[in-house]
């Protein structure tokens, strides 16, 4: 068996935005992993919508919402 680790720059449930988007604030509600690459799943205004690491931002402070694990 082959085993990779996979390594996040957002954990579910951080809350985030978009560098092209600084006003709205979202969660990251999961990962899609590739062969080379994550891509995160960002949830906001009702809608969830699929990101790469260099278009996200952390919000300043950890800023985790409830009812995610740590």
């Amino acid at each position: 068996m082959i085993r990779k680790v996979i390594s996040v720059a957002f954990r579910e449930g951080e809350q985030v935005y978009l560098k092209a988007e600084p006003d709205k604030t979202r969660i990251v509600s999961g990962y899609l992993v590739r062969q080379k690459s994550v891509t995160y799943g960002l949830a906001g205004a009702g809608e969830e919508t699929w990101h790469q690491e260099v278009e996200i931002e952390k919000l300043p402070g950890k800023v985790v919402v409830k009812g995610f694990k740590k």
